[in-house]
């Protein structure tokens, strides 16, 4: 039995880059993109409120680089939300 189950975890393993430099990160337009698209995304499936898109929008990896990132506007981003909840 612990003869199967381990082979069952080998198969199942998933290999790990050696190198780190071989992890793309997306462009600030490919962040855009997927931001804009999980934004739409929250409104269509009935986000009631600015905090609760604001939430959401907070465990999406496109948000959090790009409210790092200093060549995009996040406060502008968040008030064009704000704006649509008014």
């Amino acid at each position: 039995e612990i003869e199967k189950i381990d082979k069952i975890l080998d198969e199942l393993k998933i290999p790990i880059p050696d190198d780190k430099a071989s992890i793309q990160v997306p462009s600030i337009d490919e962040d855009i993109e997927t931001l804009n698209y999980v934004t739409h995304k929250l409104i269509n499936d009935g986000a009631e409120s600015f905090e609760e898109m604001l939430d959401a929008l907070k465990n999406e990896p496109s948000y959090l680089r790009l409210s790092k990132n200093k060549k995009f506007d996040i406060a502008g981003y968040e008030k064009s939300l704000i704006d649509m909840f008014e």
